[in-house]
């Protein structure tokens, strides 16, 4: 039972170094690289009790410092090994570092699980043993927490498998969203860039329109593309009918450069980069520069979309001269921005200007 709560203490602990970590070196609370639902991180809480468990009886701090480096360098790769070839994810990689194994272990943080060993084995576990040994848990709460985090890992497990990624599988909260998009969504209820399942394909709403009719029932006007053929219909829904919700992977990548035909973006964690062609990328990019952040939309590993920043700051290379005093209500000009895109402007506006644009419908909304 101990080991147990033990377990369950460092893994928490695990949760917090990795989100301070993220926090620390990228700039932005990101609770990600957890395994479960729960905020744990299993293999935290593994490595520490290998870790515990073999330097008990030694007092030398170097050699402990020895051990607990190999023995979480040792753990970190078979986990890293299960998960990449049962659940083919990698919720680490080290791939793009030097002194690298298979991808799953660095040296350089080998070298920083040894000092977190010391740490660990002279400073945190005395304090935590104390408490522990304080704790009286009823036999019956301790077998639903077991019976609780059993669950947890098959769940856990079963979507990192089905979706290709652990990003979304850390808290309760992203439980309940990963819960309700199991429900059905209505046809009524569509909106440009929605995901569905219907006839055996996965379909993605590209533009729609509520129809009422003088004579008949309403319906939905839609024109629909299939994610994985690309090929684009037109098709009319009754706005009761439902449909699955398709999970779509929506990942946060950096866009970076186009070559040859080819948008190149990379995740801003692992550095990974991925090249979508001109087809798939269309016109999302107009207002996107160059290091700006993205939404990859994937399904089954297959990118089919990119969704834009919603708001963008650009500046105005090219416009009619605007004059002091041009403020009339409504009237407008067009402009260049820095992207080369056009937008239609206040006459007020001047080459130089930066402006805020909407690029779900791609007009100006004030000077930035």
């Amino acid at each position: 039972m101990k080991n147990f709560i033990y377990f369950v203490i460092y893994s928490f602990i695990g949760f917090i170094i990795e989100t301070l970590f993220r926090l620390v070196t990228k700039g932005v609370f990101m609770i990600k690289k957890c395994f479960l639902f729960n905020c744990l991180c299993p293999v935290y809480g593994v490595a520490a009790l290998l870790i515990i468990y073999t330097t008990q009886n030694i007092k030398n701090k170097p050699l402990t410092f020895l051990i607990g480096s190999l023995v979480s360098s040792a753990t970190e790769l078979i986990f890293g090994m299960i998960y990449f070839n049962l659940l083919n994810v990698r919720i680490w990689n080290y791939s793009d570092m030097y002194f690298n194994l298979y991808g799953h272990v660095n040296l350089i943080y080998s070298l920083f699980w040894g000092v977190l060993s010391l740490i660990l084995v002279y400073k945190v576990h005395p304090v935590v043993k104390n408490i522990v040994s304080e704790i009286k848990i009823p036999k019956s709460v301790f077998a639903c927490i077991i019976i609780i985090f059993i669950i947890d890992v098959l769940f856990s497990s079963f979507f990192m498998k089905k979706y290709k990624t652990a990003n979304a599988l850390c808290t309760g909260i992203n439980f309940v969203l990963k819960f309700w998009r199991l429900f059905m969504i209505s046809a009524g209820d569509f909106r440009n860039g929605m995901t569905f399942e219907m006839d055996g394909g996965v379909f993605q709403v590209v533009e729609f329109q509520h129809v009422k009719p003088g004579k008949g029932a309403a319906f939905v006007r839609t024109k629909i593309r299939n994610v994985i053929t690309g090929s684009t219909v037109e098709r009319t829904f009754n706005p009761t009918d439902k449909m699955p919700p398709a999970h779509v992977d929506r990942r946060d990548m950096q866009y970076l450069y186009n070559d040859d035909g080819l948008y190149y973006f990379m995740d801003v964690e692992s550095y990974e980069q991925i090249p979508v062609s001109q087809d798939t990328v269309g016109s999302a990019l107009k207002f996107v520069k160059e290091n700006d952040i993205c939404k990859i939309l994937s399904f089954k590993g297959n990118v089919f979309g990119i969704e834009p920043p919603i708001f963008v700051e650009l500046e105005v290379t090219d416009t009619e001269p605007g004059f002091k005093g041009d403020t009339a209500t409504g009237a407008t000009k067009p402009a260049t921005v820095e992207t080369g895109a056009m937008v239609k402007v206040p006459l007020f506006i001047n080459i130089g200007d930066k402006i805020r644009i909407d690029t779900r419908t791609e007009e100006y909304m004030e000077r930035a």
